[in-house]
This record gives C-alpha cells, sequence and structure tokens, in this order.
C-alpha cells in the first residue's frame, strides 16, 4: 500500500521477504567510511580487506580504559554502495596512507583525542602525530600529506563492538 511521501507499508508474509529500496534523492552522507581497499586488523594480528569483513571475524581493537589491545567482534559493518565519493587521502611519515571517505576518525596524538577528518579540516592535521598499532604496542607516525579527490569506489563503515574503534592500515580508527 503506497501511504504517500516515500512510504510503503505490506502484510508480512510467513515465508521470507526480501526488500530492495531506492531514491531519487541525492546521495546520503554516509559518515565514518573508507575505500574498500582499506585493511582491518583482526585478532590474530592478519589483515583483511573491509570489503571482505565478516560478522564471525573478531577484531583487534585499543581498549582506552586499560590500555591495552583487546579483541571484539564487528557490530555494524556498511557497504554504501559505489558512487562518486570525496576520497580524503592521507599519507604519513612511514611511507603508509589510507583512504577515508567524507570523513574519518583517527586518534591523534597531538591533540591526545579523536579527530574526525573530512576534506574542510584535513590539511589543518599536517603536521600532527597519529597513532599506528605495531605487534604488541603502538607508535607514531606524522601526517605529511592529504590529497582530496573525487573516486568512483565503493564507501564502507565498520563499528566495533563495546569499544567504537578498529584498527585501519595500521592506525587506531
Amino acid at each position: 500500500n503506497n501511504l504517500g511521501d516515500g512510504w510503503n507499508s505490506f502484510i508480512m508474509p510467513a515465508s521470507n521477504v526480501t526488500i530492495t529500496a531506492s531514491s531519487t534523492e541525492s546521495k546520503p552522507d554516509p559518515g565514518s567510511c573508507v575505500t574498500p581497499d582499506t585493511l582491518v586488523t583482526l585478532a590474530d594480528g592478519s589483515k583483511k580487506r573491509i570489503d571482505e569483513v565478516t560478522y564471525e571475524d573478531q577484531l583487534l581493537v585499543w581498549d582506552f580504559f586499560k590500555g591495552d589491545y583487546v579483541v571484539v567482534p564487528s557490530a555494524l559493518i556498511v557497504n554504501h554502495g559505489y558512487d562518486n565519493w570525496t576520497v580524503i587521502e592521507l599519507s604519513f611519515s612511514d611511507g603508509s596512507s589510507v583512504k577515508a571517505i567524507t570523513e574519518h576518525g583517527f586518534f591523534d596524538e597531538s591533540t591526545n583525542s579523536w579527530e574526525l577528518i573530512n576534506p574542510e579540516n584535513a590539511r589543518e592535521y599536517i603536521g600532527h602525530s597519529f597513532v599506528k598499532a605495531t605487534g604488541d604496542g603502538y607508535t607514531s607516525v606524522e601526517l605529511i600529506s592529504v590529497d582530496i579527490y573525487e573516486e568512483y569506489t565503493e564507501s564502507y563503515s565498520l563499528v566495533s563492538a563495546i569499544h567504537y574503534n578498529f584498527i585501519t592500515n595500521d592506525l587506531f580508527s
């Protein structure tokens, strides 16, 4: 039943139902996202592309209360789909980089806080030190350059259970 204003209703049958939705609205802001080739660190220290992470995977995250790594499952994995997304490519002093989409949080050692980096403020963080995971601890790397561009790619968000952080390309994010 079409209820108007884009809303529809139906009576749920006793069998499985697949619902597909689309919109003519402009693309939504996906929030804190990264490109599909971003590597997520798993509990055993191995790395997996974010577009291959599943709810069965156990993630290695940082417990800021205990000051140590802990293992948790994913609470939410979202594929925002393909589109022409604004990519913020951050390059660091050790040669590593990460591609954020629209906005993404990283732990900034210079400010001792989570910083949401977006196209408007990204260059302000050049020279700041960001926390990077090592085998059994962490170190810091300096952000040395920012490149902002449009790219036709997928956009992924990941939220870990309990600690709301995860490790992307070895960076605390």
